[in-house]
């Protein structure tokens, strides 16, 4: 894809290109170049070991806020003791961080975990399985919200979390990576690098402008493999579509999204096929 300018089309300024993984040559040190590139979630070994030792460092804070802002939004609904020990029980569970304890040090920072003494594919190891214990810890968040307060707050209260997240997490990424989050390429480049990336998704994107892009799903667990396990119906999996298409609008920065799913309970959904997205992400802001 070209840049583009708006003395042809009309449209905002187009800065970026959307280039592949293979296009990369040698080691990144940030994300600042006018690109945007296609399933980096795949591919963070394009970047240095110094990047990635800041970014498992952003994601394990992160892993540790995601308690405080989960807690607030569920305490409102349910009182602040009995959210603080829900916190409690899932932090003694899938929140536990593996690593030596000792019972005394003299300065806090001799007991401080130090990302750059880690290698480059420990650092990758490292970072995925934050990635992973994220979707768990918040699937564990989720089913206490709904069982507690029902689906519609459940809803409500992810919300709540997602936009205490993206405050703290978004900001900091986007000074790791290099960009600005005046407009949203500049949202859509930090959340490729987010905690709450999962292996199990894939999206070619199209740049309209700096302030319009758009994410076609080409690989989907929630229509994919989670489907075909059973943990979704159709009727179900569409309504998690819709959920996860309300807090995109908070990692993108807030601007109005549309998402388009090409097959509904009713019509028979039975997967896509080839080339087919299993949906498309309009991400604009006006």
């Amino acid at each position: 894809m070209s840049m583009q300018s708006t003395a042809n089309t009309g449209q905002p300024a187009c800065t970026h290109k959307v280039v592949s993984p293979e296009s990369i040559e040698g080691e990144l040190r940030d994300y600042s170049a006018p690109i945007l590139i296609q399933d980096l979630e795949f591919h963070l070994e394009l970047f240095d070991r110094t990047f990635l030792s800041r970014l498992a460092a952003i994601h394990c804070d992160t892993l540790l806020f995601q308690f405080g802002s989960r807690t607030a939004a569920l305490a409102s609904r349910i009182g602040e003791r009995k959210a603080w020990d829900i916190a409690g029980e899932i932090q003694r569970t899938l929140g536990r961080q593996i690593l030596p304890a000792v019972l005394h040090v003299e300065r806090i920072e001799e007991a401080a975990l130090d990302f750059d003494d880690l290698t480059k594919q420990g650092l990758l190891k490292l970072i995925r399985s934050y990635w992973d214990q994220w979707i768990k810890i918040g699937m564990a968040w989720v089913d206490k919200a709904e069982s507690l307060c029902g689906p519609d707050e459940m809803v409500a209260v992810s919300e709540e979390h997602y936009a205490a997240v993206c405050r703290y997490q978004m900001p900091k990424l986007a000074e790791l990576a290099g960009v600005s989050l005046d407009h949203v390429i500049g949202y859509v480049k930090a959340n490729q690098l987010g905690i709450d990336t999962s292996a199990g998704y894939r999206s070619v994107k199209e740049i309209v402008s700096d302030d319009e892009v758009h994410a076609s799903l080409m690989g989907c667990d929630v229509w994919g493999k989670l489907r075909d396990q059973g943990v979704f119906d159709d009727r179900s999996a569409l309504a998690m579509c819709e959920r996860e298409a309300s807090l995109c609008t908070l990692l993108h920065g807030g601007p109005p999204n549309v998402c388009v799913i090409p097959k509904k309970p009713g019509i028979g959904f039975k997967g896509v096929e080839p080339g087919e997205p299993y949906c498309v992400m309009h991400f604009k802001r006006t």
